[in-house]
């Protein structure tokens, strides 16, 4: 097996605007049975990779601010290069746009968003940052996780067209932004269903399919010529007879194109759908996480192994995929303390 696979892991709880309730790590960073402490490298939850260069972005979590790294991985060692201000607090999502010349970073405590350009593979300081403006009522914790619904919680983007979506998780909402000349102009907001939690996006073929974070739904709408939605499908992402406490997860498209997959927190499991006539959602089945709380999971690159970090039973989790039919088979678990996010190179 010759992928790398690169683990980022929880070190700092009292800092997170949500409480682990693994082990907290000695180590920041994970590559392959390699492990990393880096003293600037509190709480990494989110990894992007340059497309093309040796570099990975990481968001740096924390309620009283925000940074990002930028790190290197040449001859099989992963080296710390930079950091910069997130321009926000719980940095939590990065994406390139469309020219990979800067990348825009979502801050989910309270809801800024950074264009930050990316020069030679090093990320730098932010040339842009918009604000939206609205009233932070949460203080403290312990506020923000008895309603979270009470303040906007901007939690992740995707361009499409030109245009860049930004999931609200707090007012279920979706922002509309034009990006022009390294800058957002707001358009609009479409209002989403109350208390969903719109989490994460993904988009194919027109098709914007919203996991639904408090919901434990994913929702599907055809995205028009005008940039408006039409409404198409909700469906589950736990089993009907379910009654404990869930939360999603992670969203991720298959490599083929022809699978969704999905994590349950609480359910503890990964729920795989079959896209049908290119857009509709079918259930092929839910299986157990091996873990507690799969916070996020991600594919190698042909889309045969799946690997799950199961964020607070210190375990990462390896399954096979048929992808055909897009069925699990368990292959083994591997040890990682309080893992949150992983991508497979």
């Amino acid at each position: 097996m010759n992928n790398k696979v690169l683990i980022s892991s929880y070190n700092v709880f009292d800092v997170l605007a949500h409480i682990p309730k693994g082990i907290e790590s000695k180590y920041s960073l994970t590559v392959n049975t390699k492990y990393y402490s880096f003293n600037l490298c509190e709480n990494p939850a989110f990894i992007l990779k340059h497309p093309e260069l040796d570099f990975f972005y990481i968001c740096c979590e924390s309620i009283f601010g925000g940074k990002i790294g930028t790190f290197s991985y040449k001859d099989n060692e992963l080296k710390e290069v930079s950091y910069v201000d997130s321009c926000g607090k719980s940095s939590c999502y990065l994406t390139f746009d469309d020219n990979n010349e800067n990348i825009i970073n979502i801050n989910y405590w309270n809801s800024t968003i950074s264009i930050h350009p990316v020069k030679n593979g090093i990320l730098l300081d932010a040339i842009y940052v918009y604000s939206s403006g609205e009233k932070q009522v949460a203080t403290n914790i312990e506020e923000h996780l008895s309603n979270r619904h009470s303040e906007p919680h901007f939690h992740s983007a995707v361009f499409h067209n030109n245009i860049l979506y930004v999931a609200d998780l707090g007012k279920d909402r979706l922002h509309l932004f034009t990006y022009k000349n390294n800058e957002i102009k707001f358009i609009r907001f479409e209002q989403l269903t109350k208390n969903n939690g719109p989490r994460y996006l993904r988009i194919l073929n027109n098709q914007l399919y919203i996991i639904n974070e408090i919901s434990s739904t994913v929702e599907l709408f055809s995205i028009n010529k005008d940039n408006t939605f039409t409404f198409k499908q909700t469906i589950s992402t736990i089993p009907d007879d379910y009654n404990g406490v869930n939360t999603c997860g992670n969203i991720m498209i298959h490599p083929n194109n022809k699978l969704i997959y999905v994590s349950n927190r609480g359910h503890d499991s990964i729920a795989v759908y079959k896209i049908n006539d290119s857009t509709y959602l079918e259930l092929v089945n839910i299986y157990s996480s091996n873990g507690k709380t799969p916070r996020h999971f991600n594919f190698n690159n042909d889309g045969t192994l799946l690997y799950v970090a199961n964020q607070d039973s210190n375990n990462v989790s390896l399954f096979k995929i048929n992808t055909n039919d897009g069925t699990l088979e368990q292959d083994r678990i591997i040890e990682c303390n309080s893992p949150n996010f992983i991508i497979v190179f």
